[in-house]
């Protein structure tokens, strides 16, 4: 309640939430729905990670210019504009569906791809929106909200997407029957439209001063560059700190589906199943991380949480049962939500609103690489034969990414070099 109390934006970041939740369930189906329907429905599992690389590929052009774009222009108009634009894509989508009775590869492979466009500038423009309007004491707090706020949103999609994808007899004793990709797309385009018309009405009070800067955006662009080289370390856990969001975003799209179907020999819907448990881990984790890791250093939190989910990735190989995978992955869910905040919360605090948005895009091209380089190996015979290896990769790849963190937190703290 104190927390309410003393934003000043308060309207503001109700109503952000609340456009952001609506947003959420239509990228939620869409990312759930279309992995699902190529991998499964047409089995081309190695075909869509191809898609995905090219997906991820573009993403890493994207996202930078993205970057730019937040820091350049007003915030709020950006988010009206990013959701109108999904809603045009996905209304195109749906109508061309139902004019042919299907969605073919081509088109479900375009609107996944606009799908991650628009996910890889709404999170960081949601970010640098909220750093603009709170303050600076409620950083933590906020991000919490967003959090849990977040994650309820992944439920219901999650929910929705177990039920509309393969249909249910038995939902509060109501048959439902399996909708269409392009009903789901249809729906998807009417969230789309109501979170912009949210958005619209949001009024707020800038509390951080931004100066109008000088050139076009890619010049602003190399401007992001250089206050990061000036900043090394904040520069090394911005970058490190992703990892165990790297892990996920490709098990998500791509690993999971194959490795509940073959290695778990489950249907869809332990897949969404296993995306609502992530979620309520997360949603615990907004609720409590901030408890839980009151009085250690950020950067140490982080590390924890790492190591964590690097242990239960090989763990999930050694004891390959349903149960102990519901289990993992709510625990991973509540650790990547917890490194999330804890990550957003240490770059608020450390680097200025007027850089944000470069310096968050700045961030994800090292990401984006990682993820690239993963999928290019995940996609290869040895993997697509092997499905617990991209597992054993992920345990090294996250004890890797732990000691590059300590290596930044002895050069933050321990040699007070900041």
């Amino acid at each position: 309640m104190h927390l309410w109390q003393s934003l000043e934006n308060k309207s503001a970041i109700i109503l952000l939430f609340i456009a952001n939740s609506v947003s959420g369930v239509a990228q939620g189906l869409t990312v759930i729905a279309i992995p699902w329907y190529i991998i499964n429905t047409l089995n081309e599992p190695t075909l869509f990670g191809v898609i995905y690389f090219g997906v991820t590929f573009l993403s890493l052009l994207w996202g930078t210019y993205a970057g730019g774009l937040i820091d350049k222009f007003n915030r709020k108009n950006l988010f009206i504009y990013q959701n109108l634009a999904g809603c045009a894509i996905l209304s195109f989508a749906a109508l061309f569906g139902f004019y042919f009775d299907g969605i073919s590869l081509e088109t479900a492979s375009v609107v996944f791809m606009f799908s991650i466009f628009i996910y890889n500038i709404h999170y960081p423009n949601l970010y640098a929106f909220v750093q603009e309007i709170s303050e600076t004491e409620n950083y933590g707090k906020v991000n919490s909200y967003i959090e849990i706020q977040g994650q309820l949103t992944t439920v219901l999609s999650g929910s929705l997407a177990a039920i509309l994808i393969s249909g249910s007899s038995n939902f509060f004793s109501v048959e439902i029957k399996q909708w269409s990709l392009q009903q789901v797309f249809a729906l998807d385009a009417c969230t789309y439209l109501s979170a912009a018309f949210i958005i619209f009405f949001i009024k707020y009070k800038p509390l951080v001063q931004r100066y109008k800067e000088g050139g076009n955006v890619l010049q602003q662009i190399v401007t992001g560059f250089k206050y990061l080289k000036q900043h090394k370390n904040i520069f090394l856990f911005g970058t490190a700190s992703y990892g165990i969001f790297i892990c996920i975003l490709l098990a998500t799209h791509y690993i999971l589906p194959n490795y509940i179907n073959q290695i778990l020999n489950q249907p869809v819907n332990v897949y969404a199943e296993v995306e609502i448990l992530f979620a309520l881990g997360a949603i615990f984790a907004g609720i409590t991380i901030t408890k839980i890791f009151a009085k250690t250093n950020a950067i140490v939190a982080i590390i924890i949480m790492t190591v964590l989910v690097a242990l239960l990735f090989f763990t999930v190989n050694l004891y390959p049962q349903l149960w102990f995978f519901y289990f993992a992955f709510f625990i991973i869910g509540l650790c990547n939500a917890g490194t999330r905040i804890t990550r957003i919360t240490f770059i608020f605090e450390k680097i200025p609103n007027q850089m944000i948005g470069r310096s968050s895009a700045i961030f994800r091209i090292g990401a984006a690489l990682i993820r690239l380089f993963f999928i290019a190996i995940f996609t290869l015979p040895l993997f697509t034969a092997n499905l617990k290896l991209p597992f054993y990769i992920y345990f090294i790849y996250l004890m890797a990414t732990a000691l590059l963190l300590y290596k930044a937190y002895l050069n933050l703290y321990k040699k007070k070099l900041s």
